[in-house]
């Protein structure tokens, strides 16, 4: 198959990085601003920033280690220096964050066994 008959449905992650990107370099350039529009701009980025970092489409891009990295930074960032709605936003990508990372579900399992074992 050429790269001009590539089907991107079955790669979500290629277009990942581009939306992931251009989220992450609008948030560094309106943070810190004072004016009303740079706040609306942040929750816009923000919601899509979450539709974004589903496994549907970052696969497991968003958990490399230098990605996961910026982003867990990104987010620190906006909760320690933003209002109260753009903090429940970042609570709300933190938590979609750990239910769906990889190894999230397999680290429940493995301690549910601990415990039943332990308990046996």
């Amino acid at each position: 198959m050429t790269d001009s008959h590539a089907n991107y449905r079955d790669e979500p992650v290629a277009f990942f990085f581009i939306l992931y990107g251009l989220c992450f370099q609008t948030l560094l350039r309106v943070m810190n601003r004072d004016d009303p529009d740079a706040k609306n701009t942040i929750s816009i980025v923000l919601d899509a920033l979450k539709k974004v970092i589903r496994p549907s489409i970052s696969g497991n891009a968003i958990y490399k280690s230098f990605v996961f990295a910026e982003t867990t930074d990104l987010l620190d960032r906006l909760v320690l220096m933003e209002n109260s709605e753009v903090q429940l936003m970042v609570i709300q990508i933190a938590a979609n964050l750990a239910k769906d990372h990889p190894n999230g579900a397999f680290a429940v399992k493995e301690q549910r066994f601990t415990t039943l074992t332990s308990l046996s």
